[in-house]
C-alpha cells in the first residue's frame, strides 16, 4: 500500500502541466533512461557496402540506427562486426550512466576500432 502511494505521488509530480519542446525532448530522454536500464538490447547489421552497423532497442522499439561509425569525419561503417557490438554496447552503458544523448568521442572510438579482431566477421 504504501509502495502504491508512493508511486502515485511520483507519477502525479512528473506531469507538465504546460510544456515546452525541450521539456519534452528531456521527459523522452528520462523515459528512455529509465527503459533502458531495464531492457537494453542490441542488434548489428550489415550495410550494402559490407560494413557493419548497430540499432539499440528499447522495450522493442528502436531507439538509436547507427549505420557509420560516430565521432568520426566520413560516412563509413564499422569494418568488423564486434567494432559495432562493442560501440553500441559503450551506447547503452552511457545511457545507463546518465548520458543523454549518448554521445561518444573519437577517443572511445579509436579505441574499440584498435581492438583485435582475430577471428570476427568482415
Amino acid at each position: 500500500m504504501v509502495l502504491f502511494s508512493l508511486m502515485l505521488m511520483m507519477s502525479c509530480q512528473n506531469k507538465p502541466i504546460e510544456s515546452s519542446s525541450t521539456d519534452q525532448i528531456a521527459l523522452t530522454h528520462k523515459s528512455a533512461i529509465q527503459s533502458l536500464s531495464n531492457s537494453p538490447h542490441i542488434e548489428v547489421f550489415k550495410n550494402k557496402d559490407g560494413t557493419w552497423g548497430y540499432d539499440v532497442f528499447v522495450d522493442g522499439k528502436q531507439y538509436i540506427h547507427q549505420k557509420f561509425i560516430p565521432a568520426m569525419a566520413g560516412s563509413k561503417g564499422f569494418e568488423y562486426k564486434s567494432q559495432a557490438l562493442a560501440t553500441g554496447e559503450l551506447v547503452i552503458q552511457k545511457i545507463r550512466n546518465g548520458t543523454v544523448p549518448p554521445s561518444l568521442g573519437r577517443g572511445e572510438i579509436e579505441q574499440i576500432l584498435k581492438q583485435p579482431n582475430v577471428h570476427d566477421q568482415k
